[in-house]
């Protein structure tokens, strides 16, 4: 397949996945937050499949300690993508605790 024909269906592509999404939320009365909501998931579910591909990694290297620190930051940004007001609420206590 030549880069021109690639390019096309690239096009393509996104054009019929924004195509789709303009479709979707252009109907409801509060679309601004239903993309977020949408996108949020999305987002929160391919975090999910990199942690179980590095972890898959990690296990069958044998890596315990690599494994351990990676399935903790990613439980962060897991819950921090779930709800990023605690990320706020975290700041906010750090600075609390240290500017007291």
């Amino acid at each position: 397949m030549t880069m021109k024909k690639r390019i096309v269906s690239l096009v393509a592509v996104f054009s019929a996945i924004i195509y789709s999404f303009v479709g979707v939320f252009s109907y409801a009365i509060d679309w601004g937050q239903n993309i977020y909501n949408t996108v949020q998931g999305i987002v929160w579910w391919v975090a999910l499949a990199v942690l179980v591909a590095f972890s898959t990694k990690f296990i069958a290297k044998r890596m315990w300690v690599q494994f351990a620190g990676f399935v903790f930051l990613a439980a962060i940004v897991l819950v921090i993508i779930d709800d990023p007001t605690r990320l706020k609420n975290i700041g906010v206590a750090i600075w609390d605790a240290v500017f007291r």
